[in-house]
């Protein structure tokens, strides 16, 4: 590979970015309503420390389904930048390869809490692979909003990490679970913290 020049995979790139993203609003919009019901109507406790039965189970059980089904193709994002011969970053396939670990790992245990981490990743997918297709198909974005996505990341694993903070408490919660939980979020909150540094904050002290 590294005597061939990058491939050209712009089209199949289009369609992956469309596939994911579509996916993952519909799996958004299919856990809303189970996952509001949880959070306004039964309490904070109850979403974080009760039975997990009603979002993993029935209608919106399937979309929690498909939700852990897709972390194992998006290794197809992988496969992309190694053909277009973009640099791997640790970051990437770190991300990827425990979320699919956790998350297949924390599945069959059903734990309310990790409802928070299966919505709101479902959401944020669902804007990031919308700005992933739209620069596969060219459209200009604005810079700002690639910088909103990985703040939304940010911000997303300071909520799981208080819901993780609330679960300490008694809770039907599996204690393996709850402490690969702890692990596995809160060494994303540190990464994705550095990453945005990195990129975002050198950046605009550039531009000053």
């Amino acid at each position: 590979m590294s005597g061939r020049e990058a491939f050209v995979v712009n089209g199949p790139l289009k369609v992956w970015n469309a596939e994911i993203g579509g996916i993952s609003i519909i799996c958004a919009m299919g856990m809303t309503r189970t996952f509001f019901n949880s959070l306004f109507n039964k309490g904070i406790n109850a979403s974080v420390c009760s039975s997990g039965i009603d979002f993993f189970t029935g209608e919106t059980g399937y979309y929690v389904w498909i939700y852990h089904m897709i972390r194992l193709f998006e290794f197809g994002d992988t496969i992309f930048i190694i053909l277009k011969k973009q640099p791997l970053i640790f970051l990437h396939w770190y991300h990827h390869a425990l979320t699919l670990f956790f998350s297949w790992h924390s599945y069959p245990a059903m734990n309310t809490w990790v409802q928070y981490g299966i919505y709101i990743n479902s959401v944020v997918h669902g804007f990031m692979y919308t700005y992933f297709l739209l620069r596969s198909m060219k459209v200009p974005v604005p810079g700002i909003f690639a910088q909103s996505l990985t703040v939304f990341q940010i911000v997303q694993f300071f909520a799981i990490a208080a819901t993780l903070v609330h679960t300490t408490a008694p809770c039907e919660s599996s204690l393996d679970v709850l402490l690969f939980g702890w692990d596995v979020h809160l060494s994303y909150l540190v990464l994705f913290t550095l990453f945005y540094l990195k990129k975002y904050d050198k950046k605009e002290k550039k531009e000053k």
